[in-house]
């Protein structure tokens, strides 16, 4: 069963590397890739959304950097070193790949970042979804058409980071919530303290 799943996410690797190159498409395709580079660019883009809010909430930049930080973790540091699946340029013959890609490839560490990151930032503002989501499969796809990863490792790297993106989505709404209701009782009893001075005072 794995031996043929192998073989079709080779077949599927070979169509989509193959397609057509040259400088100027590798060179879009490069800088797509790029944008899952440590997720830098989707940090970019929170700071945009809370730019363009008019009652800036700061909090948002704690899931951001929560689901940086987990697909890191889970990817980098987790799946891969139990996986240690090598790179498609390691072990097939006529690939297309452009620079030196390192480490291991199951699962896709850009694919997962851009993922999560997508899921958080559709949080912030819902007017942008498909845009992130449509830039992450972008990501997604570069990864395999510049011969860094198989298409499976793309696959599972979308599940990790949607999954990582809906647990901190998830948690950072318990934690507004939570935090919101703080707040609220902060300023109850700082109203009651104010009028309890007050009635002394006119005492």
């Amino acid at each position: 069963m794995m031996q043929q799943l192998h073989l079709v996410d080779t077949a599927v690797f070979y169509v989509i590397n193959h397609l057509p190159h040259g400088w100027f498409v590798d060179g879009i395709f490069g800088v797509i890739s790029g944008l899952g580079d440590s997720g830098f660019i989707w940090f970019v883009f929170g700071i945009w959304l809370y730019l363009k809010e008019k009652r800036k909430d700061k909090t948002f930049f704690l899931p951001l950097g929560i689901a940086g930080v987990l697909s890191w973790f889970f990817s980098e540091i987790l799946v891969k070193q139990m996986v240690m699946r090598l790179r498609p340029s390691n072990v097939l013959e006529n690939v297309f790949v452009v620079g030196f890609p390192n480490g291991y490839s199951f699962p896709s560490t850009h694919t997962t970042f851009t993922f999560a990151l997508a899921v958080v930032l559709s949080l912030k503002d819902q007017k942008y979804k498909k845009f992130f989501f449509c830039l992450a499969v972008l990501v997604g796809f570069s990864r395999v058409y510049l011969g860094y990863h198989y298409p499976g490792d793309v696959l599972a790297g979308t599940v990790l980071g949607l999954l990582i993106g809906w647990g901190t989505r998830k948690w950072y709404l318990v934690y507004k919530e939570n935090h919101g209701k703080k707040k609220e009782r902060q300023k109850t009893n700082k109203k009651y303290r104010l009028s309890s001075g007050k009635k002394k005072i006119r005492r």
